[in-house]
């Protein structure tokens, strides 16, 4: 009958939960199981494998933390702190890019596209640079022409051109605007060379910075007196190579 096999199933899930329980820190409540086994049971009995798995399934916690005690995850062991000197490196390079990028916006003789790399544009409600709304082409000597990909923001280019430091007034004409460069004067090029001198400062400052970032690791780093003396010195070497290559570039530049 139906309660006779209700019972057998109830037998042979209860130790079932009980070893569970015993093995998983779980307190199981017999009755979610048979309630589930008798549903089960009215096509086929239930084998012991499949009444494991629906232990497992309707098995709650205990939430008084009865039982034996979960075990502890072994934690990490701390890593020895040291200084990546090739990271330092890297931020440094990436100084001198940032640089040569400002020094390209500084005219210096023939007119170039660099000029004009930085300038940003205001058009549609926001902010872009000017190369993402047109293309910059050299016309001779002089003479800069900023292709325009949408005639529509040819005033915001223009507006952008002139306000920018270059000290330049473009003229627009329907896609194009014509950005003409003034000559090269003495007092010109002093003024370019006060600008790059102050650029190649902020550069300096920039590596001396770096140089205390990791300075500052390296005192809390667990080195040996050789090794702490040996990364002191690959640190200063570093700053004193960057620092003589901006002083190249902003002796190539004047």
């Amino acid at each position: 009958s139906m309660q006779r096999l209700f019972r057998l199933t109830a037998l042979r899930v209860s130790p079932v939960c009980t070893l569970i329980a015993k093995r998983t820190c779980h307190r199981i409540n017999p009755l979610y199981v048979i309630r589930s086994a008798h549903t089960l049971a009215r096509t086929s009995i239930l084998a012991p494998s499949y009444a494991s798995q629906l232990t497992l399934r309707y098995a709650k916690p205990d939430k008084k933390g009865k039982g034996a005690k979960a075990a502890k995850e072994p934690e990490p062991e701390e890593e020895e702190a040291g200084v990546d000197v090739d990271e330092m490196e890297g931020r440094m390079q990436n100084t001198i890019d940032y640089l040569q990028k400002e020094f390209a916006s500084l005219r210096t003789g023939r007119a170039s596209p660099d000029l004009l790399e930085r300038i940003q544009v205001k058009a549609n409600g926001s902010t872009m640079p000017l190369t993402h709304v047109s293309q910059v082409s050299v016309k001779d000597a002089q003479t800069l022409l900023v292709n325009l990909f949408d005639e529509s923001v040819g005033k915001d280019v223009e507006q952008a051109i002139r306000e920018s430091s270059l000290g330049v007034t473009p003229s627009l004409s329907g896609n194009v605007v014509r950005v003409a460069l003034p000559k090269m004067t003495q007092e010109y090029r002093q003024t370019l060379a006060k600008e790059a001198g102050k650029k190649a400062e902020e550069a300096k400052i920039s590596i001396r910075r770096h140089r205390k970032d990791f300075m500052d690791i390296l005192k809390k780093a667990k080195l040996t007196t050789d090794e702490n003396k040996r990364t002191e010195k690959q640190i200063q070497t570093l700053t004193d190579q960057y620092n003589n290559n901006i002083d190249r570039m902003l002796d190539m530049k004047e």
